[in-house]
């Protein structure tokens, strides 16, 4: 019952983000486009940055419009708390830190 609730939850979302996305695709006369296309912890989300990224969901994994255009909010909403929460943490890797885990230290040079 409540994986029920739960897939119209994500069907409606889906649906509510297409709907949005949509409006906000066209550069035509008749619509403008949304820059901005979103906020995510105070961080803005490029229209540009979306489209590219439900044209990759749509071309490299067959998605439909709907599940392009989901999954690709799902993963900028991830990956922008994950860079928040790794900024707010401190944690940083750097040349050294690469140089160090590569197995073939002798074809980098550190800088």
């Amino acid at each position: 019952m409540i994986t029920h609730t739960q897939g119209q939850a994500h069907a409606l979302i889906g649906m509510a983000l297409f709907a949005f996305v949509i409006a906000g695709v066209f550069d035509g006369n008749s619509f403008q486009s949304q820059e901005p296309i979103g906020e995510i912890n105070g961080e803005s989300v490029s229209l540009t940055d979306f489209r590219r990224q439900v044209e990759l969901f749509q071309k490299n994994y067959n998605f439909n419009d709907l599940q392009a255009i989901t999954t690709a909010w799902d993963q900028s909403v991830r990956n922008e708390l994950l860079s928040q929460e790794i900024e707010k943490l401190g944690i940083a890797s750097g040349n050294k830190l690469i140089f160090e885990l590569s197995p073939e230290k002798h074809f980098f040079i550190p800088i």
